[in-house]
């Protein structure tokens, strides 16, 4: 499952230090390509997450998920430039307000902004 799939959630689990379920986002589209079309899937992929989460759909998906935060994991393994690190953190914005958590875990090396 990917990005792309914004029907399926790509990963669930529990984080064994903080004990909040994370739903991971597998990113595997370069941002320097497209990253107008890129930030429409990712804010397609994270609104379905927000969903599932807010309609309780993760529970019944993911029993483990009761009295846990919920935070929603991009994992992205090509580099992203200042525009999509712009995206990203409005994303995490957005997210903190309706209670849910937002990070992003980087595969690839990424230039200093």
């Amino acid at each position: 499952m990917t990005i792309l799939e914004n029907d399926k959630v790509d990963f669930i689990g529990v984080d064994r230090a903080s004990g909040a379920v994370v739903l991971t986002i597998s990113d595997h589209l370069d941002w320097e390509e497209d990253p107008h079309h890129h930030e429409q899937v990712l804010r397609e992929k994270v609104g379905a997450y927000q969903r599932f989460i807010e309609s309780g759909d993760l529970l019944t998906a993911y029993p483990d998920a009761a009295h846990r935060d919920a935070v929603i994991n991009l994992v992205t393994r090509a580099r992203i430039g200042a525009e999509g690190r712009a995206l990203v953190e409005t994303v995490k914005g957005e997210l903190k307000q309706v209670g849910i958590g937002f990070q992003r875990v980087i595969l690839a090396q990424e230039p200093d902004a």
